[in-house]
């Protein structure tokens, strides 16, 4: 790696995969002591290339095997939790929540794990040895009092959770949700990318990556996470509705996992909560959902998210 004159990796993490001369290689981000506390990771990724050693013209870069070497000298916290979503579910409000300790790292949506996730030439064993390094790079402690690491993945990430599954077996995981008509609604006003056909890839049949109303496409798209998200809570996942209040089902599973917050956290967590999700400055309002999609798939989703809700609700009545 070119930025051997650090002498430790505490202040660096793996940021980019670029390919150079046909071969692939990681570029290396210097964070100092910056806070992973924006509601998305790429805005702390932003936010640091604006330090000087950031703005070299030689960008430290490496190839992807130093990452595991580099992974074993490190001081990395264990995943405290993965939380899966089907997106514009209040997964970004539930990260910002726990991002108010200090004792807390949390990693919203990385893009360098979608990277490792989708390189292509990689075999599974690499794969999955990969996204154990970087995890165990982006968890390390800097400040020392960090104790515990969140990992917020991409909606679609549901599909890989076998693998995270049996990378971390025993890491809780939460899975996130919230009622179909309100997810394709927001949508519907700024559309994610896994909204638009042929961008991710579902499990859909071929003929629908065509489709040309958006709003029967995220009807199936919706279906699917919620299904794969079903099975996530069959094999011990903890459900969470937005509608039961994000503090309250944070605060529901977290008593699960053995993790309490103290009285000062908490009233810090209520205050961020009233604020948006995405633009801490502004307060949150949320405009009611006036009418139900009409496509012949919406069915189906509301269907799948009710049977999510049941388990849920089951959930809620075994005693903790």
């Amino acid at each position: 790696m070119e930025a051997a004159a650090e002498p430790a990796l505490s202040s660096w993490i793996p940021a980019m995969i670029r390919k150079r001369g046909g071969q692939a290689l990681v570029e290396w981000l210097f964070t100092g002591q910056e806070a992973y506390s924006e509601p998305f990771f790429d805005e702390t990724i932003a936010h640091c290339r604006k330090h000087e050693r950031n703005n070299r013209i030689r960008i430290p870069s490496s190839t992807l095997d130093f990452i595991s070497s580099a992974a074993e000298s490190t001081d990395g916290i264990s995943p405290s939790a993965f939380i899966f979503h089907v997106s514009r579910c209040g997964s970004t409000m539930l990260t910002q929540l726990l991002a108010q300790s200090e004792r807390h790292i949390v990693l919203s949506e990385v893009p360098f794990f979608e990277q490792i996730l989708r390189e292509p030439g990689l075999n599974e064993t690499q794969r999955a040895q990969l996204l154990r390094s970087a995890i165990a790079l982006y968890g390390q402690r800097r400040s020392g009092k960090e104790e515990r690491l969140f990992i917020k993945l991409d909606a679609w990430h549901v599909y890989e959770a076998e693998l995270f599954r049996k990378l971390f077996p025993r890491t809780p995981f939460i899975f996130l949700y919230r009622e179909p008509a309100a997810v394709i609604r927001s949508h519907g006003r700024q559309r994610g990318m896994h909204m638009i056909p042929g961008l991710v890839q579902h499990p859909l049949p071929e003929e629908t990556l065509s489709a040309t109303d958006l709003d029967a496409y995220a009807a199936q798209v919706l279906r699917c996470y919620y299904e794969a998200g079903l099975s996530l809570c069959n094999a011990g996942a903890h459900a969470v509705n937005y509608s039961e209040g994000l503090m309250e089902g944070l605060l529901r599973v977290c008593a699960r996992i053995g993790i309490r917050f103290d009285e000062k956290l908490l009233q810090r967590m209520q205050e961020r909560g009233r604020s948006h999700s995405k633009h801490p400055g502004q307060v949150f309002s949320e405009a009611p959902v006036e009418m139900l999609p009409q496509n012949e798939f919406f069915p189906a989703a509301q269907n799948a998210c009710a049977q999510l809700e049941a388990l849920r609700n089951r959930q809620i009545a075994v005693p903790a």
